[in-house]
């Protein structure tokens, strides 16, 4: 990782782009060695997929949860806070990509 971070600073990279496109390779990286984990609730698909013991949640107050994560638990089986986006419906919890830049473009908007 190193290395790769002087090859885009000595291209021009500032600290911020840097730190977006080494968030960026390292998440095409991890959703390639783990294809073959649920894409719900991230563990084993053939195995481990613990979705049909995941019971449907509603929020008792009209609110949207969004969760803010940080690249390195993304895909984490051991991570909790997927559970929330596993169990609410799609329009009422989200998980943001710290280092996505489309996570984080949404996030802003």
């Amino acid at each position: 990782a190193a290395a790769r971070a002087e090859e885009l600073r000595a291209g021009g990279c500032d600290q911020d782009d840097l730190f977006e496109r080494l968030a960026t390779e390292a998440l095409a990286r991890k959703e390639e060695e783990r294809s073959n984990r649920c894409r719900r609730c991230w563990h084993d698909a053939a195995t481990k997929c613990i979705c049909s013991q995941l019971a449907p949640l509603r929020l008792a107050v009209n609110a949207r949860v969004c969760i803010l994560m940080h690249h390195k638990e993304f895909l984490s089986a051991g991570d909790d806070a997927k559970l929330l986006t596993a169990m609410l419906p799609p329009e009422q919890a989200r998980v943001f990509v710290y280092g996505r830049r489309a996570d984080s473009d949404a996030l802003a908007a």
